[in-house]
């Protein structure tokens, strides 16, 4: 714990299901510590119980902040947790403060303060929260009135103070570095083979289904000097190797500002030698219109996976998106990047929305049978619809959303305009969408570390093995579906292909684990 100049100590709490550090409340350790401030950080295991939370909460804290590191009602789990959490430790330290922090938070804050299950939160902190807690804790230490204080304060919510409140955006450029103490410490090398990078706030994009873009009002990024100079810092002081750029599109702002920046942040990693490998967000449309040469720079210096918001392979959903891209430019992205020898064969899409017609089904799906991507989740996926974002008042515009008495179930709540679609969407949803259909985890791992083992060839032949059959075996199956349009046949077909999965995914792990022995045999991890 950060010793402060001030009395009043804050705790800081994480929850997480698959040891993955959380960014926000790294940055509000390290904010609220260099400013002499008493705060400490709390990890907890979302696959544990309340008492076992609460058994390594010191109550000697006057204020809990609780964050989650998601953007949107896909994770709920955490904030349940936190609701059982908060209401023991009120339980048994009635005067304490506690809050929910975080773009979660701050998206659903009205639901949230509305719904009884949180009614041990007092307060939820509206965007960028750094200054906002600190301004809580300073009203404490000053023994003011805190209701009144927030009452007044724009950026926190309370439940008689939910109207004209709004998000508070910090320029990146304004905050000191995340504390990485979780991280670096963490002995749990397989979730944490890898750090998260803020390299921008905000998005230049304003996707239709996106929170980020109502959360920050407008795009700020940092330089290319000071991005090398944190990762050099944590590969000095770590063994990590692996970095995960959390911010909008790496090319922000785009054109020949992205190009500059891209070329004078690859050329540094290369002038110093830097083994590194790392995973970026890129638009189709920049791709596009760059030369792969500055692709192929990028994997020279380290940019081993690059993801792309396909979203969709038809004309409707594209624009229902507000993607501003095309089809075809998504095509030539996918083959420039392949071309370049990075792996892209994982990227976003939505395979299903309120509006989908059998016809916008099949095309989608003719894109993915296309490209045969690692993903399960490309051919099962609905386009969540959370508070601001516009394609949420899009429905409610058109009547389709259906109001749900537990909003965090809200976001998948929607009716369909084509029955088919309904009925697909009602196999998924029984079939598909209770569990974790994200399955490139595996493959992208073992295309980051590829460059620093001298069996690459070895590895990326067996693997290519795995992923070209699983791959077939997705299109296969969904063909029935998009194409034969026969439900009852997927329904028949189910439990093999589960078992089929299953097995591909044992294949999977196996190679990885292999990978990780060969990885610290050579002292590489």
């Amino acid at each position: 714990m950060a010793e402060g100049k001030y009395m009043v100590k804050i705790t800081l709490l994480a929850m997480t299901f698959d040891g993955i550090e959380n960014m926000e409340v790294g940055g509000y350790q390290s904010y609220l510590s260099e400013n002499g401030y008493q705060v400490e950080s709390i990890y907890l295991n979302g696959n544990e119980d309340v008492n076992q939370h609460f058994s390594q909460i010191d109550l000697s804290s006057k204020i809990y902040s609780m964050s989650i590191y998601s953007e949107s009602s896909v994770y709920p789990e955490s904030l349940l947790s936190f609701a059982k959490l908060a209401k023991k430790i009120k339980e048994n330290a009635p005067d304490s403060i506690i809050v929910l922090a975080g773009k979660y938070s701050s998206i659903y804050f009205k639901e949230i303060l509305k719904d009884e299950r949180f009614v041990a939160v007092d307060y939820v902190i509206l965007g960028d929260g750094e200054y906002s807690l600190r301004g809580l804790v300073d009203c404490v230490e000053a023994q003011d009135d805190v209701a009144e204080m927030v009452k007044e304060h724009k950026n926190i919510a309370a439940r008689d103070s939910l109207e004209g409140k709004e998000f508070f955006n910090i320029d990146v450029n304004d905050l000191p570095l995340p504390d990485r103490s979780f991280l670096l410490n963490s002995n749990r090398f397989l979730e944490n083979y890898y750090a998260f990078i803020y390299n921008s706030h905000g998005c230049y994009m304003k996707c239709a289904f996106c929170t980020r873009g109502q959360f920050y009002k407008k795009w700020t990024g940092r330089t290319a000097q000071s991005i090398f100079d944190e990762i050099k810092t944590i590969t000095t002081t770590s063994s990590i190797k692996c970095f995960w750029f959390t911010g909008g599109s790496f090319e922000d702002p785009g054109g020949k500002k992205g190009i500059d920046f891209i070329t004078e942040f690859c050329n540094l990693i290369l002038a110093d030698n830097l083994k590194v490998t790392m995973r970026c967000y890129l638009r189709s449309n920049f791709i596009v219109n760059v030369d792969v040469e500055l692709l192929k720079l990028m994997k020279k210096a380290g940019f081993d996976v690059v993801l792309i918001g396909v979203e969709a392979a038809n004309e409707f959903d594209l624009k229902l998106y507000n993607k501003a891209t095309t089809i075809e430019n998504n095509r030539i992205a996918l083959k420039k990047l392949k071309e370049a020898g990075i792996y892209s064969d994982h990227y976003g899409f939505i395979m299903v929305n309120p509006y989908s017609t059998e016809e916008r089904l099949r095309d989608n799906f003719l894109f993915l049978e296309e490209h045969q991507p690692h993903d399960l989740d490309n051919y099962v996926h609905h386009v969540v619809a959370d508070p601001g974002t516009a394609i949420r008042k899009r429905l409610e515009e058109d009547g389709l959303l259906i109001p749900e008495d537990d909003f965090l179930k809200q976001g998948l709540s929607y009716r369909f305009v084509e029955p088919f679609t309904a009925d697909v969407s009602k196999f998924l949803r029984k079939h598909f969408l209770i569990f974790d259909t994200e399955t490139a985890g595996i493959p992208t791992f073992i295309h980051h570390f590829l460059p620093f083992i001298s069996e690459a060839a070895e590895y990326e032949e067996r693997l290519g093995a795995i992923m070209k059959k699983r791959s077939r075996m997705y299109s296969d199956y969904f063909r029935g579906l998009y194409i034969q349009q026969d439900i009852g046949l997927c329904e028949r077909k189910y439990d093999e292909f589960m078992g089929d999965f299953k097995n591909y995914q044992k294949e999977l792990s196996i190679l990885q684990n292999k990978m990780i022995r060969d990885l610290i045999k050579n002292n590489i991890m």
